[in-house]
């Protein structure tokens, strides 16, 4: 039996403010087995007081994937932009050995949308597909299947 309060805890964002929020029930925090909040956390997480209280660059937060969206445009470019963004952003899972790998695709899925799959694969080889959809200039998080 797993625990319910083993992993992480559960952060998702608010699509109206973009702001990454814990998930309550029951006055008890959610909890997730999976990759949502780190990827979360690496993908949207900017200059905060946590890279002032380590010297370890593996555990700064420093994604240019904002700024990438802030063009609101919908273009090959941007497209791509999003891919190196979110592959850097995400890199130190690989280097830390929290995942064995990670790969980053994407496409455009209307003359207002993009979508960025993050195909993320743990160390035991279980693997699951992320997907991160940027419409009308908001976002949407969230994992599509697991397996790859």
């Amino acid at each position: 039996m797993i625990d319910k309060y083993n992993g992480d805890v559960l952060i998702q964002m608010n699509p109206d403010t973009l702001e990454l929020d814990m998930v309550y029930k029951n006055g008890q925090p959610e909890m997730t087995q999976g990759f949502e909040t780190c990827l979360l956390l690496a993908i949207f997480g900017e200059d905060c007081v946590q890279n002032g209280m380590t010297t370890d660059t593996s555990e700064k937060f420093t994604s240019t994937f904002p700024e990438v969206t802030s063009r609101k445009t919908v273009s090959e470019n941007v497209k791509n932009d999003g891919i190196k963004a979110i592959e850097r952003a995400t890199a130190f899972m690989v280097t830390e050995r929290m995942a064995s790998s990670i790969t980053v695709t994407g496409a455009i899925v209307g003359v207002h949308a993009i979508a960025w799959y993050i195909d993320v694969v743990s160390p035991d080889g279980n693997g699951r597909r992320y997907e991160l959809n940027w419409i009308n200039g908001n976002i949407t998080f969230g994992y599509t299947s697991n397996g790859k």
